[in-house]
């Protein structure tokens, strides 16, 4: 399960995995900076974290339910299909 899922964070992108490593990450480092700040500043803390967590969980489960897709790819030149025939052909075997 951690190997799929470590491959799948790989794909989903620069921004989205960042931003939900950093409000899993910070979860902690917001309660241990609860106790030394003041109510306001916690409560501060907390929200930006749930905003940065839900942002990236939400960017994540997008694009897991929404994988990239290509287009059309151009056609293949007669030696790429003669090769890919070959292969084909070998697998059978």
């Amino acid at each position: 399960m951690w190997k799929s899922f470590a491959e799948h964070f790989k794909e989903c992108g620069r921004h989205s995995g960042g931003f939900f490593l950093l409000g899993l990450l910070g979860a902690p480092l917001c309660a241990a900076m609860v106790s030394m700040l003041g109510p306001w500043t916690a409560n501060l803390l907390w929200a930006t974290w749930a905003v940065l967590f839900a942002h990236g969980f939400v960017k994540f489960v997008h694009q897991w339910r929404h994988p990239v897709r290509l287009g059309r790819l151009p056609p293949l030149s007669r030696h790429d299909l003669r090769v890919a025939r070959s292969k084909l052909m070998k697998c059978r075997n």
